[in-house]
C-alpha cells in the first residue's frame, strides 16, 4: 500500500499537473510543426522532425518550470534518450492514424502524444532529472 501511495503522489502534484500543461503546449507544437512540414516533405518524416523539434523546445520549458533544474547538455541528453519509448510510441500511432486511418495530420500526430505522457514523466523524473532519491 506504501509503494501505491507513493507512485500516486507522482501523478497528483503540482509538477504533474505542470507536466500536463507543458505536455498540451509540447502536442500543439508537435502536430503544428509537423503540419507544416507536411506541405513540403513526407507526412511520416515530417511527423518525426516535428516531434524532434517540438522535444527540443519542450526541454527548456519543463526543466525550470515542472523539474526545477537548471540547463545543462547532460540534462538535454538524457531529457532527448527518456522520450525513445514515447517516440516509439508515437511514431507507431502516427504509422497507423496517417496510413491506415488517414486521418488528418494535426489530429494523427496529437493523439500519440496524449497516450503516453504518464509514463514519459516518471522516465523523465528519475532518469533526465536524477530524482532517484527523492521522496515524492
Amino acid at each position: 500500500m506504501n509503494r501505491l501511495k507513493r507512485w500516486l503522489r507522482y501523478f497528483i502534484s503540482k509538477d504533474f499537473l505542470m507536466f500536463l500543461i507543458t505536455g498540451a503546449f509540447n502536442t500543439l507544437t508537435t502536430s503544428l510543426f509537423s503540419t507544416w512540414l507536411s506541405y513540403v516533405i513526407h507526412d511520416n518524416i515530417s511527423a518525426t522532425i516535428g516531434y524532434i523539434l517540438a522535444l527540443a523546445l519542450s526541454y527548456f520549458i519543463n526543466s525550470p518550470l515542472v523539474f526545477h533544474k537548471s540547463y545543462s547538455m547532460k540534462s538535454f541528453w538524457y531529457y532527448m534518450l527518456s522520450y525513445i519509448p514515447n517516440f516509439l510510441i508515437y511514431t507507431g500511432i502516427c504509422f497507423i492514424t496517417i496510413n491506415w486511418l488517414k486521418l488528418p495530420q494535426f489530429i494523427a500526430t496529437a493523439l500519440p502524444i496524449m497516450v503516453a505522457g504518464p509514463v514519459t514523466f516518471v522516465i523523465l523524473k528519475f532518469f533526465a532529472f536524477g530524482e532517484k532519491g527523492k521522496k515524492g
